[in-house]
């Protein structure tokens, strides 16, 4: 029984460039495929063959369907005016922006746990 030789590795200009411009786009895919294609990347040591690229593209398609799939499920908040959190959203979004860790402090009732992970 003969075995089919192993897909050559290719170091074209063109395989280089289409690398290039999959990496380029993995922040806009999830953590799942941006995975595979680093470690395909890095097992073919940054040449992969024609059927890599192929398959790397299908991850990278699937990858940033599901991170918009992820986003159109996002609601935007909404915050009642009676609610004294509400004056200080706009506040409470940019410490959370800039911040690691945001501690908001309030009386009882002022919307403060509810809706501040909502505005983030």
């Amino acid at each position: 029984m003969t075995q089919a030789p192993p897909e050559q590795s290719t170091n074209t200009p063109d395989s280089k460039a289409a690398v290039k411009a999959i990496m380029e786009q993995l922040d806009a895919c999830n953590q799942l495929e941006a995975a595979r294609i680093h470690k395909l990347v890095a097992r073919k040591k940054g040449r992969p063959g024609q059927k890599d690229l192929e398959k790397m593209a299908q991850w990278l398609d699937r990858g940033q369907a599901r991170v918009t799939e992820r986003q159109a499920l996002h609601k935007p908040a909404t915050f009642p005016s009676s609610l004294p959190v509400s004056e200080r959203v706009d506040d409470i979004r940019e410490a959370i922006e800039q911040n690691q860790v945001v501690i908001i402090a309030g009386e009882t009732g002022s919307g403060k746990t509810p809706r501040s992970p909502r505005s983030a």
